[in-house]
Order: C-alpha cells, then structure tokens, then sequence
C-alpha cells in the first residue's frame, strides 16, 4: 500500500485534532507543537484584530470587544478574527487583551490535552524564540526537529541559518517586541491561568525573564 505525508499548519485544527485521527485511522499522527512566550503571543494576537487582516467568520452575536469594537472599524461589530476557541460567546464582551490570552490559552490546552489522552501521539515541542535566535539556537533547534522527523537537516538548516522571509507578518520577527504593548498587556499576561500555562509550556513566570 502506498503511504504519503500529509502537513497541516492550519492553527485551527488544533480543535480537531481528535476528529483528524478519526478520519485517518491508520496513519501514524505526530504533532509539533511551537510554542511562544506569552508576552509576544498574545500581543501579536492583538496586533492582527487591529490590523485589517486575520478575519475568521462574520457572526451573528454583536460583538462589543473593547479596544476592538468602535466605529472607526465598521467590521468590528460582527466580523471575529483569528480562531474560535471553545465559548467564545463568553468573550463578546470582554476587552480585547482578554480574547487574545483566551485565544492563546485555549489552542496550547487543546494540544496538550490531546496528547495526555493520545499517549501513542508523538509530540516535539520547539520554542519559537530559538526558531528566531542566534545561529547556535536555530541549528540546535532544526538539529532536534531534523532528528525528530528522521530526515536530513541540510535542507531545513540552510534557510533557518541564513534567514527566511516572514509570512504573513504584519511586522519583522525581533525578541522583546512585545515590551512596547506590556502597559495595556500586563493584566491579562498575569493572570493565573495565563502564567500556569506559561509554567507548563516551559517559561518563566517572571515576565522579565520573557524575550
């Protein structure tokens, strides 16, 4: 029987995980779960409801997220952005900075979740910020991911060394950018359940310690 790779990136499938295994039943099903420190995640989170990119669906809730929802943004009564995480009805009218640590909350829970339910899944869990580190931090990383998936690391190694052009980025990756939105962030980003998660997924819970 022939066998083929199939990859999937699309972060919302981090919610159907389990009727992913479903419909393949037979194929080995690994994960790698990229994670990113809480401060830096949840801004960029922020950064594309505020942008005019990133829109989800239109739904039929009327939605009043503070510092989202204000007349200057038209769409912003009725279109949600980025993922649906489980109850969202609950966040309509929550301040934006708290949909986005819910958003970030709720897709990393989803994994590890599943994984703890899934002890046959296999899961390699990379931090972003050595994706975007010095040279040694990259090849370290691809040297784990290449290890990982069995394969030669030369084709991944080269353009992690030298640098590649970022996707769908409405500014450069750089470390500590976030720190310019800390002030309307640091609520939300102290929470308890945020600063659990943060623990759990391998960061401080000092956010100064956060890149």
């Amino acid at each position: 029987m022939e066998s083929r790779t199939v990859i999937t990136k699309t972060p919302v499938n981090v919610y159907k995980l389990g009727a992913l295994r479903e419909f393949f039943p037979r194929a080995r099903m690994r994960i790698v779960h990229l994670t990113r420190n809480p401060g830096a995640a949840i801004s960029s989170y922020r950064e594309a409801w505020l942008s005019h990119w990133f829109f989800n669906a239109r739904v039929g809730t009327p939605l009043n997220i503070a510092g989202y929802t204000e007349p200057g943004r038209p769409w912003s009564r009725d279109w949600w952005k980025l993922d649906f995480p489980p109850g969202w009805q609950d966040l309509t009218e929550s301040p934006l900075e708290e949909v986005c640590a819910t958003q970030w909350r709720c897709s990393h829970t989803a994994i590890l979740d599943f994984a703890a339910r899934n002890k046959d899944i296999d899961v390699l869990r990379l931090q972003y910020e050595d994706l975007i580190g010095t040279a040694h931090e990259r090849t370290r990383a691809i040297d784990e991911l290449a290890s990982w998936l069995g394969t030669d690391r030369a084709p991944l190694l080269a353009p992690a060394v030298r640098g590649m052009t970022p996707m769908n980025a409405l500014t450069l990756p750089r470390r500590a950018k976030w720190y310019g939105n800390y002030d309307v962030l640091k609520d939300a980003l102290n929470s308890p359940d945020v600063l659990s998660l943060a623990a759990e997924l391998g960061y401080s819970t000092d956010l100064t310690d956060w890149p």
